[in-house]
């Protein structure tokens, strides 16, 4: 059996629009999902390439030449969820792809994470079993620990050093019922799926009759003020993205149409009967 050829590149400012573009392909990374995302590509390639001068850090793992991975992180302190990491590095995202599942991929791409951070207090991420983040458990089965948790999500540290452990800044129903009626979708361009998903959102709520608006998440941490508002942007623990409906969260997953569709009927026919009681 022929090893197959691993590498893991660390991507510069440059090269930021290969990252993005890798999280919307199919096939090992070579056919496109297609041009709906395309705007999200470009925003995406924009964000890391400011957010790369600030520490943040994308290695791609290629196998044998094909696009099959990657983890995304930065210095704690500008995290982009709301969390208090100060010393510590945060791990945004780490993704293998399907087929690439199994062969101790993942565990490459955060042991060379981990060696990286070894001066700093630990290493740290925002974990949740409902998608779009990892699970714990991976985490888990490299000397991870759960710090704190805010279902369905939980922090977990690999500490270096005799130090506090990161903490979620809460205060999440506070905030959101800042927001006041209608639909506002909280989004960030740190995901090259976010713009494509707010616009759906957008117009499954207009259809609706409702009113809705955006609210971009512009700068570190997305607990702080959002460009154009005077209220706190975080509305969960995922931080760069959240629905909210009438100052509620409903969701932090960049739902698709129809899937957003059905939450929201099902959504608006609760608060139906809430008020008929």
């Amino acid at each position: 059996m022929v090893e197959a050829h691993v590498e893991i590149a660390d991507l510069g400012p440059g090269e930021m629009q290969e990252a993005a573009l890798f999280c919307v392909y199919d096939n090992g990374g070579q056919k496109p999902s297609g041009g709906r995302f395309h705007q999200g590509v470009l925003e995406k390639a924009a964000w890391a390439r400011a957010r790369h001068a600030e520490g943040l850090r994308i290695k791609l793992l290629r196998v044998d030449g094909v696009r099959a991975g990657f983890i995304e992180y930065l210095p704690g302190e500008i995290a982009w969820r709301p969390v208090a990491a100060e010393g510590y590095t945060f791990v945004h995202c780490i993704w293998v792809r399907g087929r690439y599942k199994g062969w101790g991929y993942g565990s490459r791409l955060l042991e060379g994470c981990l060696e990286e951070a070894a001066a700093t207090k630990g290493v740290a991420t925002v974990t949740s079993r409902r998608g779009w983040i990892a699970d714990k458990s991976f985490f888990l089965h490299h000397g991870f620990e759960v710090v704190d948790r805010v279902p369905p999500f939980e922090l977990v540290a690999k500490r270096f050093q005799d130090v506090p452990p990161p903490s979620f800044l809460n205060g999440w129903p506070g905030r959101a019922a800042r927001y006041g009626s209608g639909v506002t979708v909280i989004w960030s361009a740190q995901c090259p799926y976010l713009p494509s998903r707010r616009q759906d959102i957008i117009e499954v709520s207009e259809a609706r009759g409702l009113r809705a608006r955006a609210v971009e998440v512009k700068r570190c941490p997305p607990l702080g003020l959002a460009e154009g508002e005077e209220i706190g942007a975080a509305v969960s623990p995922f931080g760069t993205f959240g629905v909210l409906l009438d100052g509620r969260l409903i969701t932090c997953q960049p739902l698709g149409r129809r899937s957003f569709a059905r939450l929201l009927d099902r959504a608006l026919g609760e608060g139906d009967r809430a008020e008929a009681d």
